[in-house]
C-alpha cells in the first residue's frame, strides 16, 4: 500500500510542477495532477513491489535457500506488473529496468568469477546502452517511440549537422 501511495502522489506532483512550469491550462490543475494515470502508475508501482516482495519470500520458504535464482524469478514475475500502467509508458520502464537487469547480471556474474569486475564497468555498461540508441536513433529511427525519437532530434538540432552526419556520412556545409 505504502509503494501505491508513493507512486500517486511521486507521479501527482510531478504532473503538477510540469503543469506549472510548462504554464498549462490552470483550471483544474491541482486536481487532474492526481487523476487517473497518477493512480494507474501508483498502482504499476504498488503491485511491483508487491509481487516481488511476496515472490521471493515464498521462493526463500519453498527453496530454503538464500540465491539469486529467488530474486531472478521474483523479478520476472513482478514485470507482468508493466502491462497495470500506461502502454505510452511500458516501453521506457521496460527499457530503464532491461538496463538495470544488464548491470545485475554483470555484477553477479563478477561476483561469481565469470567475468571481471571492472572499477568503472557500469560505466562502460550505460555507454554501451547509450551508443545502441544513438545508432537506433542514426540509422533505424523507425524503431524508436515517436515521443523519445522527437526529444532526441531536439538534441540532434543543437548540435549543427550532426544528425544528417550521422545518417549519411555528409558534412553539412552551412
Amino acid at each position: 500500500a505504502r509503494s501505491f501511495l508513493v507512486g500517486c502522489v511521486a507521479k501527482g506532483a510531478f504532473n503538477l510542477v510540469l503543469g506549472v512550469l510548462l504554464k498549462r491550462q490552470t483550471s483544474g490543475r491541482h486536481l487532474a495532477a492526481f487523476g487517473l494515470d497518477s493512480c494507474r502508475f501508483g498502482l504499476f508501482l504498488g503491485l511491483f513491489s508487491g509481487l516481488f516482495k511476496g515472490i521471493l519470500c515464498t521462493m526463500r520458504h519453498l527453496r530454503q535457500r538464500e540465491d539469486g535464482i529467488n530474486a531472478v524469478v521474483a523479478g520476472a514475475v513482478a514485470s507482468l506488473s508493466l502491462f497495470v500502467d500506461s502502454s505510452s509508458r511500458r516501453a521506457t520502464i521496460a527499457l530503464y529496468l532491461a538496463t538495470r537487469a544488464v548491470d545485475g547480471l554483470y555484477r553477479a556474474l563478477a561476483s561469481r568469477g565469470f567475468v571481471r569486475l571492472y572499477e568503472h564497468g557500469n560505466t562502460l555498461l550505460f555507454s554501451v546502452c547509450v551508443s545502441i540508441i544513438l545508432f537506433s536513433f542514426g540509422h533505424r529511427p523507425d524503431l524508436m517511440r515517436q515521443s523519445f525519437l522527437e526529444f532526441l532530434n531536439k538534441l540532434a538540432t543543437e548540435a549543427h549537422g550532426a544528425l544528417r552526419f550521422l545518417r549519411t556520412g555528409e558534412i553539412d556545409p552551412s
